[in-house]
């Protein structure tokens, strides 16, 4: 049963391709574009999710120690503790998103992407819409057989 059903996601999965193949430049330059701006967001999720969870790491630690008081005033250190966040945030986000490319090079976030490759809508909806690809396929290739035809003669000649 299992392998029937894998038989037949295999030639879906080939349709799919061949349908690929057959679709308009414009409309896969449209999808290519979307599909980086998915990324994009994928990206921007995950660095949130890190820096947040950094974050809260980082609150918990603080929470257990107290703020350490300077000289013999009433000053604390948290300005300087907050530049230092700061700059350590922009850093981080660099770090980031470069570990994200990595993990999305190395196939990490590839069920997302199946996920929303599986969900975009093919440029074939109608029938019709095939049949007019198939026509102009079949008009340019008896184009070039005429094209074809007239230069063997001409040669013969």
């Amino acid at each position: 049963e299992e392998t029937r059903y894998k038989d037949t996601l295999s030639r879906l999965k080939e349709h799919k391709d061949f349908f690929g193949k057959l679709t308009p430049k414009e409309y896969m330059e449209e999808k290519q574009r979307k599909e980086k701006e998915k990324i994009e967001e994928i990206k921007r999720q995950w660095i949130e999710s890190q820096l947040a969870s950094a974050e809260q790491d980082e609150t918990e630690s603080n929470q257990s120690h107290s703020y350490i008081k300077m000289g013999g005033g009433n000053r604390d250190t948290r300005p300087k503790e907050q530049s230092k966040q700061v700059k350590k945030s922009q850093v981080n986000q660099k770090t980031l998103e470069e570990r994200f490319k990595r993990l999305f090079d190395q196939g990490h976030f590839q069920d997302k992407m199946d996920e929303w490759e599986d969900e975009y809508p093919l440029y074939f909806k109608d029938p019709s819409q095939l049949l007019e690809v198939f026509s102009r396929m079949e008009e340019r290739n008896l184009f070039l057989i005429q094209m074809m035809q007239d230069s063997e003669q001409s040669l013969e000649e």
